[in-house]
């Protein structure tokens, strides 16, 4: 009895160091070398046919903010927008491989790109619908050149200051001027709460 258990122990600790073997070492190097050989990209090869042209292509989808009251905005109002959408196309993608890397590693490709309209997909949206959108460029043109514009003058403005600070007869001025407006000290007023405020 004593004789099989010492075999059925054996058998056991055999197949446990065989499990570990082939789940950390054997399986996963043969999952590596099948996934290898599926993804490397080789002329000629599935993989390079698809990397070349997608076998189907790729839907777009672009939704639009309209804006309804354009004429309006150019009087001051708020502009009112509605989103409108999908406009569907299908986005055609093919490379021309220029050239593989000695090792294969690397691929030098020129990659075009073309859209074609999905009307049935799209419907009841078409081509020819009028949209009217912010312009963009010009909208982030206008405010990087508020934010310039306004740098320019605030530092133009501060190094003028500081030089008329510099100048002794100004100085004199501003103190007499501060003297007799009578410059404040605190930037807050207190009230009894009886004082109305059109009498501060």
């Amino acid at each position: 009895m004593i004789h099989w258990s010492l075999i059925v122990s054996f058998m056991g600790v055999l197949v446990a160091a065989l499990g570990a073997y082939c789940g950390w070492f054997l399986f996963p190097n043969m999952v590596d070398k099948k996934v290898e050989e599926n993804v490397i990209i080789a002329d000629g090869s599935e993989q390079y046919k698809r990397f070349v042209q997608l076998p189907q292509p790729l839907t777009f989808k672009v939704y639009i903010f309209n804006v309804t009251n354009a004429q309006r905005i150019q009087q001051g109002a708020i502009p009112i927008v509605e989103e409108i959408g999908p406009y569907v196309y299908r986005q055609y993608r093919r490379k021309k491989v220029k050239h593989f890397s000695r090792d294969g590693s690397k691929i030098s490709y020129v990659q075009d790109q073309h859209f074609e309209f999905d009307e049935e997909a799209s419907a009841p949206y078409t081509q020819s619908d009028r949209i009217v959108v912010l312009n963009m460029h010009m909208n982030a043109f206008l405010q990087v050149f508020e934010r310039e514009i306004t740098d320019i003058f605030q530092g133009f403005a501060n190094r003028l200051n500081h030089r008329l600070n510099r100048t002794p007869g100004v100085r004199v001025l501003k103190r007499l001027m501060d003297r007799i407006r009578g410059k404040r000290k605190v930037n807050f007023l207190l009230l009894k709460s009886k004082q109305k405020f059109y009498e501060i």
